[in-house]
């Protein structure tokens, strides 16, 4: 028996013993041959999974069962028959050439099995991994939801799109319900995804998010962290805090907050004690000739006095708004 047809064979017995057999004196069949492209990694061996409209036929089915893929050919990976039990739609093939547990080549097929039937079917494994616009590992060519994450591919009206996009007429390119995980927008009903939801508006309103009440927009309380809408500054700028603050609006450095340690030089001692007061303009920090940033600070200056020595320092500033 030669090497081709021992590989052939090897493949064929792992996908008959997982199906268990036809079940029926005329099966519907699919005679499936896997190629390797030309510029493609031989794998160690390829994970194989198989869809029906209402979801998942054969998942992850390993060939070889165990242990290293030998290919039939040069360019032939192997084939192998599948048994369908219910032909009544279209089928969705994925197979992946994994190398060192690894992805290092991807092809996918479509095909309709025919009742007492047998179809010949092609996959060939091109270098690395096809497009996925959702990260569900299933490639937008036979995804049944595209924009929409759905590994298990879940399809109870069995209409060829998923339920998470059963949400509008978009198909399998949208239509997810609010409150669905989502990517980017066009995997929305709403044609807003924000935080990593489907979400009821823009949500684009500072101190706001649509992770707190997946599909609603609502405000994030003051003092919470304001998950990227405000920056942190440092205290020395009398700035932001990265937090909220009321109104929705981003929270700022109070009174008292100590900005910078005082510093001496010689015969003065410049601090930066300044508490929300009216800055006159020739004390404001200047940048090129204008006020430093939207909240300025006041440098006093306090002469040294001989006889008395340094007075203290003075660490606690506050901010002009």
């Amino acid at each position: 028996m030669t090497r081709a047809r021992t590989a052939a064979l090897a493949l064929l017995s792992v996908l008959a013993t997982t199906v268990g057999g036809c079940g029926k004196s005329k099966p519907a069949t699919i005679l499936l041959s896997i190629h390797n492209a030309g510029t493609a990694t031989l794998p160690e061996e390829i994970r194989l999974n198989v869809f029906q409209r209402g979801g998942p036929l054969y998942p992850e089915t390993r060939l070889p069962r165990d242990g290293t893929l030998v290919p039939a050919s040069a360019s032939l990976l192997g084939t192998l028959v599948i048994y369908v039990p219910d032909p009544g739609g279209e089928l969705r093939l994925d197979a992946r050439g994994l190398s060192q547990s690894e992805t290092a080549s991807q092809g996918t097929a479509r095909c309709t099995p025919q009742s007492g039937r047998q179809i010949a079917v092609e996959i060939v494994l091109q270098p690395g991994t096809l497009p996925d616009a959702d990260s569900d590992r299933l490639p937008d060519s036979i995804d049944n939801c595209v924009y929409v994450s759905n590994a298990g591919q879940g399809d109870a009206d069995d209409d060829g799109v998923g339920d998470v996009c059963a949400g509008s007429d978009a198909g399998v390119l949208g239509g997810a319900r609010l409150g669905s995980a989502c990517m980017i927008d066009m995997g929305c009903d709403s044609q807003h995804c924000v935080d990593g939801f489907c979400c009821d508006t823009d949500c684009r309103e500072p101190c706001h998010t649509c992770r707190a009440q997946p599909g609603t927009c609502t405000a994030i309380a003051n003092g919470q962290d304001s998950q990227g809408d405000c920056p942190t500054e440092s205290a020395s700028s009398c700035g932001r805090t990265g937090k909220c603050g009321p109104n929705t609006s981003c929270a700022l450095y109070g009174d008292g907050e100590i900005c910078a340690p005082a510093a001496c030089a010689d015969s003065s001692q410049s601090t930066t004690a300044a508490r929300h007061r009216p800055v006159p303009s020739q004390l404001r920090r200047r940048s090129g000739g204008t006020a430093h940033g939207e909240h300025a600070l006041l440098a006093v200056v306090v002469q040294r006095d001989p006889a008395r020595g340094v007075p203290p320092a003075i660490d606690h500033c506050g901010c002009r708004e």
